[in-house]
């Protein structure tokens, strides 16, 4: 046996839900439905109660046992009724379940069961080949195709790449993620075969250069990239030839499997299936770098709309640091979803020097040329003179040298999204000792802070 085989054979028990485990799922399952059922057919008896998802497909993992139990509707059920009577049927019934109001495209209902958390979800019933009315409605449609084209030998194979994908972190197609989805891995093992084959193929990928059409929708290549056009993957849905099920994975995520794959191909471990505890941060890291974070009071949101205003304002913080003449080595962004978001900026240096350099206008441009130095008469330091690219620059006192002040300047430009704004600042820090306080009242930060600041990547494994 090889190395790649006797690893994999080893993490396989990792992989495997238990008979306990499955005999739950199918008990909560049961219990759901028929409670549902009942109080349903009381208003309205057209609907179908269906177990959708992983747990539907055999492919869940032993940590992630939840279930999406979707309740299809004709589509003369309005939108409007899924919010104003759906929803409140759904409470009322599992009111003794901490039912919670989520929202996607339209609101459903979350409830915790037995330890297990179920998604009650209305959607409209789909045909192949009809216009979903809802974003979940093709739902149905994947859970059969999988059904129908996965092997059952092939299952574990699945989640032996979930969970290759999740030590990674980059299992999920959400916001926060912009991974893999669980029907994407689903579909990879479906196109390749099995999990060693997927990183096989995933050695020899190319970003914007990918198509994976696993029902031939497109007779060349070049139509399939085109109709994709600016996706780093493209795997095209086999239920919905206009769809790619991978439209979620940023270059990024795309980028760390690619590595990974080779990387674990040459050499394997079982470091790639667990997840690893970071002793502490660099030392020369704390000392040598700036390290700036806004630790901002949310509202209570959808994480993907949550996690979007968060990735916006991360973005702006980044290029406001930037603009002052900070070079951002990298941002950061933690959360507990719930009262609570960081986000971190690693700067060089940790304070700008006294006197900047100050671009002008090319020195053809005569009139904006004296329009420059005289608005710069009374503080140029030297010059001004003309450079080799032929713009005229000058020497000048720095307005804006430390970090804590460079973001209180600019914060009315850093928080600029719909639910975040100046109202929303908790405080602002800029040294880890500031930061570390917060770890006190939220445990999972301390982990997260130690291995966001040393940035060991676990993709490159093999390589260091």
């Amino acid at each position: 046996m090889n190395k790649v085989s006797s690893v994999i054979q080893r993490v396989q028990k990792l992989v495997e839900p238990s008979n306990e485990q499955r005999y739950l799922v199918e008990n909560v399952y049961t219990n759901v439905k028929e409670v549902l059922s009942k109080e349903l057919k009381r208003v309205f008896p057209d609907f179908d109660i269906t177990l959708q998802g992983s747990v539907a497909k055999d492919t869940f993992l032993p940590d992630e046992v939840d279930l999406d139990v979707f309740v299809l509707f004709p589509e003369t059920v309005s939108k409007e009724w899924f919010e104003k009577v759906f929803v409140n049927i759904v409470i009322n019934t599992f009111k003794n379940y901490g039912p919670e109001i989520l929202y996607a495209e339209h609101p459903y209902v979350r409830i915790n069961m037995k330890g297990i958390e179920v998604d009650i979800v209305p959607a409209y019933r789909l045909r192949p080949g009809e216009k979903p009315r809802t974003a979940v409605d093709r739902t149905p449609l994947h859970t059969k195709y999988v059904i129908d084209h996965l092997a059952e030998n092939q299952r574990k194979e699945v989640r032996l790449l979930k969970l290759f994908m999740k030590t990674l972190g980059i299992y999920g197609a959400e916001i926060k993620v912009k991974g893999f989805s669980g029907y994407l891995c689903e579909l990879l093992v479906i196109a390749y075969g099995s999990f060693l084959e997927v990183l096989r193929a995933a050695t020899k990928w190319r970003p914007f250069k990918i198509c994976i059409d696993i029902e031939k929708h497109y007779t060349t290549y070049k139509d399939c990239l085109e109709t994709f056009r600016n996706s780093p993957l493209v795997v095209v849905d086999p239920v919905d030839p206009l769809r790619n099920a991978a439209s979620a994975v940023s270059l990024k995520s795309l980028a760390r499997f690619m590595v990974a794959a080779f990387s674990f191909l040459e050499k394997p471990s079982e470091n790639y299936f667990t997840s690893e505890q970071v002793e502490n941060y660099v030392p020369e890291i704390v000392k040598n770098l700036g390290i700036a974070s806004i630790i901002i009071n949310i509202p209570r949101l959808s994480p993907d709309v949550l996690w979007g205003e968060l990735q916006r304002v991360a973005k702006r913080f980044a290029d406001e640091l930037k603009y002052l003449g900070f070079e951002v080595i990298d941002v950061g962004i933690w959360s507990d979803e719930k009262k609570v978001a960081i986000i971190i900026a690693e700067t060089i240096p940790q304070e700008l020097p006294s006197i900047e350099l100050h671009i002008g206008p090319p020195a053809w441009n005569f009139n904006h040329v004296k329009k420059f130095i005289e608005k710069n008469r009374g503080v140029i330091i030297s010059g001004p003179w003309i450079r080799d690219d032929g713009k005229v620059v000058i020497l000048r006192p720095r307005k804006i040298r430390k970090l804590k002040e460079a973001i209180e300047r600019r914060l009315n430009l850093i928080l600029i999204a719909p639910h975040i704004n100046l109202e929303s600042i908790k405080e602002i820090c800029t040294d880890i000792e500031c930061l570390e306080k917060y770890t006190r009242d939220y445990r999972d930060l301390m982990p997260w802070l130690k291995k966001h600041l040393k940035k060991r990547d676990k993709a490159l494994l093999s390589m260091y």
